[in-house]
């Protein structure tokens, strides 16, 4: 029994060694990015360009928060684009539509597919009320690097 021992210490202090010396640090599997504060005046369309990296996702999960300035169930339509290169995005798009809830503020999940391109572009959104406007807006996008 007392052979035993030595043999345990000398694998658990080889196990120990082993962990330490291949162990590597773990990289960031997620994040968020986006924008946050901007506003959309009556019956305006807002150019945006602001540039979604999908490269290493299928779809990408997109959160729009915001209010309007009064009682209102307007629509809010935002319209996003596709690329493979960064430099030319499709012309026709996606939209998503925000159905606004008075100056409550109200805040929507949505999932765009990437379709195999490597950015996806907010080109504009557009505000329908022309009694209201939109405040307190923000676009955050999630990355997954991890997910396929």
């Amino acid at each position: 029994m007392k052979k035993f021992y030595p043999i345990a210490i000398l694998a658990a202090c080889i196990s120990a060694f082993l962990i330490v010396y291949f162990a590597q640090a773990q990289m960031p599997t997620d994040g968020v990015e986006g924008f946050s504060s901007a506003s959309c005046v009556a019956t305006t369309n807002t150019t945006r360009n602001f540039v979604m990296d999908v490269g290493k996702q299928a779809g990408v999960g997109v959160q729009i928060t915001c209010n309007a300035s009064a009682a209102t169930i307007s629509n809010l339509v935002f319209t996003f684009t596709r690329s493979v290169d960064g430099s030319q995005y499709d012309t026709v798009g996606q939209t998503v539509t925000f159905i606004a809830n008075g100056t409550n503020t109200k805040s929507i999940l949505t999932n765009l597919p990437s379709y195999g391109a490597r950015s996806i572009k907010l080109t504009t959104y557009a505000w329908d009320d022309p009694a209201t406007y939109i405040t307190n807006l923000s676009v955050k996008y999630a990355v997954k690097i991890s997910a396929p």
